[in-house]
């Protein structure tokens, strides 16, 4: 007994050694890859890549894709990761696609369990985008210009991801949003920054997401919005001197805005617009709006609403272009008909049978009459054949052309690729050599029948030559096939990366007007022809330039307007403003029925923590604290001082 338990310890402590993790070093020689790519091409579930501060990016290849469970990868010292295409994410964590002998297709495998940590993102269009990925940890990172190498269009994008940690990570200067989620559920945001960038937080179409601590300040399109999302929660927030509001729920419900502080954004504090039984509890909501502008500032609205969502279809076709099932369709049929023709070598061969039956006899009339039959139908039939599968093979490596040019592959893959269907390209070309000799050997067959000669060893001489023939193409058509199957797994694991959404209008207290919509319609045509990545890539789906008839328009039905928000909860907030303005400094505005407003603090008075010390008398500039537009509100337990008018 105690042989057997030490030997199964050596096992067990054998297998365990085999399977634990390896740390790859990144960077000049001797580091043990010079590109991350590289890295991640050799590493395996639980291992680390760690990238050393030497590391240059010298052959790096764009995006890089992060298709493996498990992988670590981080920086070392200060890394810079720089990319200068304008058309490719820096960081990609995407599902990859499997090929299943079962199906003879490609399913999409999710990853999970990535960690991208501590790395200096510049270029591209996104500095990091999880897409169909799970538990994937995104921390300490910074994406800001660098050297010169601006900023990418996003900073850190979540497309169908879930139960991601995205934590202390650095953005600034993005043209568009810092940190987007869409689709995306159970994830949780800590303590990240976004600053001087188009839109600091966007979280769409998504649910059960926690947002914690961070400070989203100074970015050109707002601070953060709640779009058609639900069950989120956002907490001890800095959301502050945005130009557009500080917080919007916009069709948003069952989300919460806690102990948050929201001062200084140009359009207002908090809107709520649509959306309902949302809790904005315990928040700062303080100096917001923008003076003498010719409108009232209010710190909090709560509002009706209509909405617009447009999408294009553009960006699913180009998809398509990196989604290889129909590429993989089109090789199956290649396959398919190579099947085909080893039934017509079979025919050729019993014709050849009844060919030597008729030239036995008088007279030959038969045997000619089969030979011509042969050579004017059955041979042009095979050449055609043939034909078409060296059409569609050339179809294949011009697709695997066509990634490479889009980026969806890499050169090696490309050249894999290429490699194999190019072999089976070659022997295609023999299949119809082999096609042109047999028909040349029938030729001399039929010559010396109608001349009248006797079967005889010049006749068995150009049959045994079609028969070697034939065996041949055979050969050719068993290998053939083998490197067929072998293209479909050569094919690589990469992503889609575009979502459909290219734009979104909201409309407080009325509906969206046919005229606003073919407005904003023009407006996105202009953006995307202006862009020369969208161009770019319209005019690989199709020629020409973006027009509204790519855009698709969603809105609600005609009944269904004017949305009102309903049943949420205003509470325990502090609420006052210092605007020196002509206009009515309001401190709640609620345009809807059946909502709480409870326990608010809404004063004048110097108070903690706006003022250092407390002071009695009329020191901010609140003119108004609250005006009520709707039936059936609860307002109950709010102190309001030192404002000129209280409830109106």
């Amino acid at each position: 007994m105690k042989r057997y338990i030490t030997t199964l310890f050596m096992v067990l402590a054998l297998t365990g050694a085999l399977a634990s993790a390896a740390t790859w070093k990144v960077g000049p020689y001797p580091a043990d890859f010079p590109t991350i790519t590289a890295a991640l091409e050799e590493a395996g579930s639980g291992d680390v890549i760690t990238v050393l501060e030497s590391y240059t990016g010298t052959g790096e290849i764009f995006p890089i894709l992060v298709q493996k469970d498990n992988i670590t990868i981080e920086a070392q010292g200060d890394v810079e990761v720089v990319n200068t295409s304008v058309s490719q994410a820096v960081f990609v964590v995407g599902a990859y696609r499997e090929y299943s002998d079962v199906t003879r297709n490609y399913q999409t495998v999710r990853v999970s369990g990535i960690k991208i940590d501590g790395f200096s993102i510049a270029g591209g269009d996104i500095g990091i985008l999880v897409k169909h990925a799970d538990g994937a940890v995104i921390v300490n990172n910074v994406i800001e210009q660098i050297n010169g190498t601006a900023p990418p269009d996003e900073g850190i994008r979540l497309l169908d991801a879930h139960g991601c940690r995205i934590e202390n990570n650095t953005i600034d200067g993005v043209p568009g949003i810092g940190i987007f989620l869409e689709e995306s559920s159970n994830n949780t945001l800590l303590e990240n920054t976004v600053e001087n960038s188009g839109l600091g937080l966007f979280i769409f179409e998504s649910e059960g997401n926690t947002v914690t601590g961070g400070a989203f300040n100074d970015n050109a399109n707002g601070g953060v919005v709640l779009n058609d999302s639900n069950g989120n929660e956002l907490s001890g927030l800095e959301i502050n001197d945005n130009e557009g509001w500080g917080a919007r729920f916009v069709f948003a419900d069952d989300n919460k805005l806690l102990d948050s502080w929201l001062e200084g954004n140009i359009w207002g504090g908090v809107q709520l617009m649509g959306s309902v039984e949302n809790l904005v509890e315990g928040n700062v909501v303080y100096n917001n709006g923008t003076a003498n502008d010719g409108s009232d500032d209010a710190q909090i609205v709560i509002t009706s609403g209509d909405k617009a969502i447009f999408t294009t279809g553009i960006f699913a076709a180009y998809n398509a272009l990196g989604d290889p099932a129909d590429f993989v369709d089109r090789k199956h049929a290649i396959e398919g008909a190579l099947d085909l023709i080893v039934p017509e070598l079979n025919y050729l061969n019993a014709r050849l049978q009844a060919v030597r039956q008729a030239a036995l006899a008088e007279p030959m009339v038969e045997a000619l009459d089969i030979l011509e039959e042969l050579r004017d139908q059955w041979v042009p039939e095979l050449e055609t054949e043939l034909g078409d599968i060296l059409d569609d093979i050339d179809s294949l490596i011009a697709d695997v052309g066509e990634w490479l040019d889009l980026g969806l592959i890499t050169q090696k893959d490309h050249d894999l690729l290429l490699g194999k269907l190019g072999e089976a390209r070659a022997l295609a070309v023999l299949l119809q050599a082999s096609l042109v000799a047999i028909d040349g050997w029938l030729e001399e067959l039929n010559d010396l029948i109608e001349d009248g000669a006797v079967w005889g060893d010049a006749h068995r001489d150009l049959k045994d030559l079609i028969d070697a023939e034939k065996a041949r193409m055979k050969e050719d058509i068993a290998l053939m096939r083998y490197k067929l199957c072998r293209v479909d797994r050569e094919l690589p694991p990469f992503p889609e990366v575009n979502s459909d959404l290219v734009g979104k209008k909201e409309k407080p207290f009325a509906a969206i007007t046919p005229d606003e919509i073919e407005h904003l319609l023009v407006s996105i045509v202009d953006q995307l022809n202006a862009c020369p990545v969208a161009l770019s890539m319209y005019n690989v789906v199709q020629t020409g330039s973006w027009t509204t008839n790519d855009i698709q328009v969603s809105q609600l039905a005609d009944d269904a307007r004017g949305v009102p928000s309903t049943h949420n909860t205003i509470s325990s907030n502090l609420i006052t403003s210092d605007l020196v303005n002509t206009d009515n400094n309001i401190g709640i505005v609620i345009e809807c029925p059946h909502n709480l407003i409870l326990n608010n603090l809404i004063t004048n008075e110097r108070v903690e923590p706006i003022d250092d010390s407390p002071a009695y008398g009329q020191f901010h500039r609140l003119d108004v604290a609250m005006i009520l537009l709707a039936d059936e509100c609860l307002i109950a337990y709010n102190t309001i001082e030192w404002v000129d008018q209280g409830i109106i």
